[in-house]
């Protein structure tokens, strides 16, 4: 085994079959864009935090666990920032490799070069079929708007098969993925690992990848993390008829996990129709529940779904978050979550677009144990109160870069308050002096991101008019 101080950079051709930049391939489109993915139904991978890897005979995998201390077997594809093969961070012997950041710098904060790091191994599926199984350990200090991991099956040009994540996580530890390589029996295709990151203050995204390899059969039920309950499936559909909540859940573009659960930030929506629903786990003991969305409501008839904690509130739709999928589902997606027996939790499907509607969503909720065979239907809560008409106070904004990141200039007039309140999308950031002025600084960077702005006089619902400042193209 070669020796290594800290991580090795990939030499060529010792250690990896070839070297492609994107420029060096006119036509070819690079398969990893996020509109490009949207467009790639995902097929629900497994996930589980780390607890043993089985090993099988079917392993067609060359030097999956890269002990050979540099690629060998794999093809380094795009060089913005080379992967390397680094002694770091393993999950098991010395080496792993590592895609994205900036070596030997890995995680936090450096000199973050624009663009992809990948690498990818090409090899033929065994004739009946087996499973895929590797382990990964992600960073980030920047959001899935400009920095991903992303991990595919493409055949042997390059040319997306099967999307198994799209993410900017920062969990921090060895999870394992597994694969179902059935429908790809008998041919050739890649295993991928790309991290995509933008240019800026320097916020690294990485990832680490050890221990690939192909196992015989069907995914093993051993590692999975859903308990052997008889998964509910609901059908439903949302209407004009149905109750409304105030604004929606910011699609953050990674679905949450048992091993990584999401967080929460509202998206300024106006009224948004939704269904609810409600289980609670008999099982005697934890539960990692998974939800996985199937429906043909795309484009302006989006859906989106949020796991909620005892109860859902539509006024405050991030009080009891408990998860959500990332993004909607175009045809399927999957996100899951942990529920303590006894524990009951509230999944809330929503439109995207106020108004618009769904006329079929499938859901199906796994690891839930409930007694007797339950067929929830729509829950409605409380309706949500309408927003308050604007009392006389009069706003306007605009949008500005600093040093290239956000920031907004607010004025207004009218207000006889001594202080006011700030509203960004729904949720107060400031209670100031009512001095007629405020600057956002809000420090994110980039295009493609909107924010809405209300004034009101602290304490109350004596609000201005709501206003949008948009920076680039049309929001998410």
């Amino acid at each position: 085994m070669p020796a290594m101080a800290q991580s090795q950079l990939p030499t060529f051709p010792n250690g990896a079959t070839s070297v492609r930049q994107k420029s060096e391939v006119p036509g070819v489109p690079a398969p990893y864009l996020p509109h490009d993915l949207r467009a790639v139904p995902e097929v629900p991978a497994s996930q589980v935090p780390e607890t043993s890897s089985p090993r099988g005979g079917c392993n067609v995998i060359v030097n999956g666990e890269f002990e050979t201390g540099d690629f060998t077997g794999w093809t380094i594809q795009d060089i913005d920032t080379p992967p390397v093969v680094t002694n770091t961070n393993a999950h098991s012997g010395t080496y792993s490799a590592f895609a994205g950041g900036h070596p030997p710098q890995f995680c936090g904060f450096g000199n973050e070069i624009a663009g992809d790091s990948s690498f990818y191994q090409q090899f033929t599926v065994p004739a009946s079929g087996g499973t895929l199984s590797f382990w990964h350990w992600e960073c980030t200090t920047d959001s899935i708007t400009f920095d991903w991991q992303d991990a595919y099956i493409t055949d042997s040009k390059g040319n997306l098969l099967q999307i198994i994540f799209h993410q900017c996580s920062n969990a921090q530890t060895w999870i394992n993925t597994v694969v179902d390589l059935a429908p790809y029996a008998g041919q050739t295709v890649r295993i991928e690992f790309l991290v995509h990151e933008d240019t800026g203050v320097g916020d690294l995204t990485g990832m680490y990848v050890d221990d690939a390899e192909v196992l015989c059969g069907a995914p093993s039920p051993t590692p999975t993390a859903t308990p052997s309950c008889t998964p509910i499936v609901v059908t439903g559909s949302i209407t004009n008829g149905d109750p409304t909540q105030v604004h929606r859940v910011f699609r953050s573009g990674t679905a949450s996990t048992c091993g990584a659960p999401g967080s929460c930030s509202i998206l300024s929506a106006g009224a948004i129709h939704y269904n609810a629903y409600t289980f609670t786990n008999t099982s005697g003991s934890t539960q990692c529940v998974t939800v996985d969305m199937n429906t043909s409501c795309i484009g302006t008839n989006n859906i989106f779904t949020v796991a909620y904690l005892e109860s859902f509130d539509p006024n405050n739709i991030c009080t009891n978050y408990l998860a959500d999928e990332g993004l909607s589902p175009t045809p399927a997606n999957q996100f899951s979550f942990n529920l303590d027996h006894g524990q009951t939790v509230v999944l809330v499907v929503s439109e995207v677009t106020s108004g618009a509607g769904c006329p079929s969503y499938t859901m199906t909720v796994s690891g839930v144990c409930v007694s007797g065979t339950p067929t929830p239907t729509p829950t409605p809560t409380a309706t949500p109160t309408p927003t308050p008409t604007p009392g006389g106070i009069t706003l306007t904004a605009s949008g500005r870069r600093v040093q290239g990141r956000h920031t907004v200039d607010l004025s207004w007039s009218g207000s006889n308050a001594a202080s006011v309140d700030i509203y960004r999308d729904g949720v107060v950031i400031a209670t100031v002096p009512n001095n007629g002025a405020y600057k956002d600084f809000i420090g994110v960077r980039g295009g493609n991101v909107r924010y809405t702005y209300k004034v009101c006089d602290a304490g109350t619902q004596n609000c201005s008019n709501e206003v949008t400042v948009r920076f680039g193209g049309p929001p998410l």
